[in-house]
Protein backbone atom coordinates (compact mmCIF):
# COMPACT_ATOMS: atom_id res chain seq x y z
CA UNK A 1 0.00 0.00 0.00
CA UNK A 2 1.27 3.29 -0.72
CA UNK A 3 0.04 6.73 0.44
CA UNK A 4 -0.49 10.03 -2.26
CA UNK A 5 0.06 13.35 -0.51
CA UNK A 6 -0.03 16.27 -1.75
CA UNK A 7 1.07 19.32 0.24
CA UNK A 8 -0.55 22.60 -1.29
CA UNK A 9 1.00 25.93 -1.12
CA UNK A 10 -0.65 29.56 -1.22
CA UNK A 11 1.80 30.54 -3.50
CA UNK A 12 3.70 29.23 -6.87
CA UNK A 13 7.06 28.64 -5.33
CA UNK A 14 6.33 26.55 -2.38
CA UNK A 15 6.72 23.36 -3.59
CA UNK A 16 10.09 24.08 -5.21
CA UNK A 17 10.98 25.26 -2.45
CA UNK A 18 9.57 21.56 -0.14
CA UNK A 19 10.87 19.76 -2.97
CA UNK A 20 14.31 20.67 -2.45
CA UNK A 21 14.24 20.01 1.19
CA UNK A 22 13.12 16.70 0.77
CA UNK A 23 15.89 15.20 -0.22
CA UNK A 24 17.69 15.82 2.78
CA UNK A 25 14.51 14.23 4.63
CA UNK A 26 15.71 11.17 2.34
CA UNK A 27 18.20 11.04 3.00
CA UNK A 28 17.15 11.08 6.56
CA UNK A 29 15.21 8.21 6.31
CA UNK A 30 11.62 10.35 7.34
CA UNK A 31 10.23 9.28 3.77
CA UNK A 32 10.53 6.88 1.22
CA UNK A 33 9.50 7.93 -2.15
CA UNK A 34 8.24 6.04 -5.00
CA UNK A 35 7.59 8.98 -7.01
CA UNK A 36 7.16 12.83 -6.80
CA UNK A 37 6.04 16.14 -9.15
CA UNK A 38 5.71 19.58 -8.73
CA UNK A 39 2.08 21.27 -9.94
CA UNK A 40 1.62 25.10 -10.36
CA UNK A 41 -1.64 26.35 -10.98
CA UNK A 42 -0.02 29.68 -12.28
CA UNK A 43 -2.36 32.68 -11.86
CA UNK A 44 -3.10 33.00 -15.63
CA UNK A 45 -5.05 29.27 -14.86
CA UNK A 46 -2.55 27.39 -16.87
CA UNK A 47 -1.24 24.49 -14.75
CA UNK A 48 2.38 23.30 -15.14
CA UNK A 49 3.79 20.20 -13.97
CA UNK A 50 7.43 18.68 -13.57
CA UNK A 51 8.46 14.84 -12.36
CA UNK A 52 10.51 15.74 -9.58
CA UNK A 53 13.20 13.56 -11.15
CA UNK A 54 15.89 14.69 -8.11
CA UNK A 55 13.88 13.43 -5.52
CA UNK A 56 13.32 9.90 -7.40
CA UNK A 57 15.72 9.49 -10.22
CA UNK A 58 13.14 8.45 -13.24
CA UNK A 59 9.94 7.85 -11.20
CA UNK A 60 7.99 4.46 -11.19
CA UNK A 61 4.92 6.24 -12.26
CA UNK A 62 6.35 8.90 -15.21
CA UNK A 63 5.66 11.97 -16.31
CA UNK A 64 2.70 10.92 -18.18
CA UNK A 65 1.13 9.67 -14.64
CA UNK A 66 1.65 13.10 -12.97
CA UNK A 67 0.21 15.44 -16.25
CA UNK A 68 -2.97 13.27 -16.74
CA UNK A 69 -3.46 13.22 -13.10
CA UNK A 70 -3.26 16.78 -12.98
CA UNK A 71 -5.39 17.41 -15.98
CA UNK A 72 -8.26 15.55 -14.06
CA UNK A 73 -7.86 17.39 -10.99
CA UNK A 74 -7.70 20.47 -12.44
CA UNK A 75 -9.44 20.11 -15.77
CA UNK A 76 -6.41 21.59 -17.91
CA UNK A 77 -9.07 23.41 -20.75
CA UNK A 78 -8.41 22.69 -24.49
CA UNK A 79 -9.40 25.37 -26.36
CA UNK A 80 -11.59 26.96 -23.95
CA UNK A 81 -13.89 24.27 -23.40
CA UNK A 82 -13.56 24.39 -19.64
CA UNK A 83 -16.53 23.85 -17.69
CA UNK A 84 -17.56 23.23 -13.98
CA UNK A 85 -19.22 19.82 -15.30
CA UNK A 86 -16.87 18.81 -17.05
CA UNK A 87 -14.46 19.67 -14.29
CA UNK A 88 -16.98 17.54 -11.96
CA UNK A 89 -16.74 14.89 -14.28
CA UNK A 90 -13.02 14.39 -14.48
CA UNK A 91 -12.92 14.33 -10.65
CA UNK A 92 -15.80 11.59 -10.62
CA UNK A 93 -13.67 9.57 -12.54
CA UNK A 94 -10.74 9.44 -10.80
CA UNK A 95 -13.21 8.49 -7.56
CA UNK A 96 -14.22 5.59 -9.82
CA UNK A 97 -10.59 4.49 -9.88
CA UNK A 98 -10.42 4.45 -5.97
CA UNK A 99 -9.34 8.17 -5.18
CA UNK A 100 -10.91 9.28 -2.34
CA UNK A 101 -13.49 11.77 -2.87
CA UNK A 102 -12.12 14.35 -0.28
CA UNK A 103 -9.01 14.24 -1.60
CA UNK A 104 -9.75 14.95 -4.63
CA UNK A 105 -12.20 17.98 -3.63
CA UNK A 106 -9.34 18.89 -1.28
CA UNK A 107 -7.00 19.53 -3.66
CA UNK A 108 -9.34 20.92 -6.35
CA UNK A 109 -10.15 23.32 -3.47
CA UNK A 110 -6.76 24.51 -2.33
CA UNK A 111 -4.48 24.42 -5.64
CA UNK A 112 -5.86 27.66 -6.67
CA UNK A 113 -4.61 30.03 -9.31
CA UNK A 114 -1.71 31.48 -8.33
CA UNK A 115 -0.99 28.41 -5.77
CA UNK A 116 1.60 25.18 -6.11
CA UNK A 117 1.50 21.12 -4.90
CA UNK A 118 4.06 18.92 -4.58
CA UNK A 119 2.19 15.24 -4.97
CA UNK A 120 4.36 12.31 -3.58
CA UNK A 121 3.55 8.45 -3.90
CA UNK A 122 5.18 7.62 -0.52
CA UNK A 123 6.00 3.81 0.02
CA UNK A 124 7.64 4.81 3.37
CA UNK A 125 7.68 7.45 5.97
CA UNK A 126 8.22 8.35 9.99
CA UNK A 127 4.39 10.06 9.84
CA UNK A 128 5.25 12.10 13.13
CA UNK A 129 8.70 13.15 12.53
CA UNK A 130 7.70 13.92 8.31
CA UNK A 131 4.82 16.12 9.74
CA UNK A 132 6.78 17.82 11.58
CA UNK A 133 9.06 19.13 9.60
CA UNK A 134 6.56 19.75 6.74
CA UNK A 135 5.01 22.08 9.08
CA UNK A 136 7.81 24.56 8.81
CA UNK A 137 6.91 25.21 5.18
CA UNK A 138 3.24 26.28 5.65
CA UNK A 139 1.78 23.83 3.32
CA UNK A 140 -1.81 22.26 3.86
CA UNK A 141 -1.14 17.89 3.65
CA UNK A 142 -3.75 16.26 1.95
CA UNK A 143 -3.16 12.13 1.70
CA UNK A 144 -4.70 9.52 0.45
CA UNK A 145 -3.82 5.17 0.98
CA UNK A 146 -3.82 3.36 -2.23
CA UNK A 147 -4.43 -0.03 -1.92
CA UNK A 148 -2.56 -2.14 -4.92
CA UNK A 149 -6.06 -2.74 -6.87
CA UNK A 150 -6.57 1.07 -6.84
CA UNK A 151 -2.43 1.17 -8.25
CA UNK A 152 -2.79 -0.84 -10.64
CA UNK A 153 -6.53 0.87 -12.03
CA UNK A 154 -4.68 4.40 -11.86
CA UNK A 155 -1.41 2.82 -14.04
CA UNK A 156 -3.98 0.99 -16.23
CA UNK A 157 -6.22 3.82 -16.92
CA UNK A 158 -3.03 6.29 -17.51
CA UNK A 159 -1.27 3.94 -19.60
CA UNK A 160 1.92 3.32 -16.85
CA UNK A 161 3.70 0.64 -18.64
CA UNK A 162 5.23 -2.25 -16.61
CA UNK A 163 8.58 -0.97 -17.36
CA UNK A 164 8.18 2.25 -15.40
CA UNK A 165 6.80 -0.27 -12.57
CA UNK A 166 10.33 -2.66 -12.55
CA UNK A 167 12.40 -0.54 -10.73
CA UNK A 168 9.90 -0.21 -7.69
CA UNK A 169 8.76 -3.86 -7.33
CA UNK A 170 12.93 -4.66 -7.26
CA UNK A 171 12.96 -2.69 -4.29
Amino acid sequence: MSELVAVAFDSETGACELGDALVGLQKRGLVTLDDAATVIHQADGKISVRQAGNLVGAGAWGASFWGMLAGFLFWVPWQGLASRELTDACGAQLVALGLDRGFVSGVRDTVRPGCSALFMLMRAAIPDKLISELRQFNGRILQTSLCSETEARLRDSFGVRGAEMDSRDQT
